[in-house]
């Protein structure tokens, strides 16, 4: 786990996630990041759209978590949500962790430069994936802190360690 610090400037933050998001300009969602089918689990979770509550997705590593939130962010993209309201973080990334950049750091630079906003400010829903969230030291006080202050938001988490979560 890493500490929430932050020592990078917000453009080489938003070079990092980008490589993540290729729908914010354009681009299509890898064909690896997909399969041709999906889960059950996949239907059951398109429905936590609508819902504010943060949604996790857990289980061991390597069972198709990071797949299924790639389903769903096409979903959405297919539904109509505009792809810049999309964000996807890789938490376990090596460039993230090396700098010790955290959760609010990176959502303030995504607010800023892409959706071009304070992330206080009101605006459209945002649906913000945390892929591998225990990988960040006090994830669960961050999120909740966020979510008490009510904004557009809606979560989704995964994480591969069950216990982590649990918090």
């Amino acid at each position: 786990m890493y500490n929430i610090l932050y020592n990078m400037n917000e453009p080489e933050i938003l070079r990092i996630i980008t490589k993540y998001n290729p729908w914010w300009s354009g681009n299509e969602i890898p064909k690896s990041q997909l399969l041709d089918y999906k889960r059950r689990f996949f239907y059951t979770l398109t429905k936590e759209f609508q819902t504010r509550e943060i949604t996790s997705i857990l289980g061991p590593r390597r069972v198709g978590k990071t797949v299924l939130i790639h389903q769903l962010i096409k979903q959405l993209i297919d539904g109509g949500v505009p792809p810049v309201n999309i964000i996807y973080i890789s938490l376990d990334q090596n460039e993230l962790r090396r700098e010790k950049i955290g959760i609010i750091e990176i959502l303030e630079t995504y607010y800023k430069l892409m959706l071009k906003r304070p992330l206080e400010m009101g605006g459209s829903k945002v649906y913000v994936f945390l892929d591998e969230i225990q990988s960040v030291e006090d994830w669960h006080k961050t999120l909740k802190n966020l979510w008490d202050l009510n904004y557009k938001i809606k979560f989704f988490v995964s994480g591969s360690s069950t216990m982590a979560l649990s918090k």
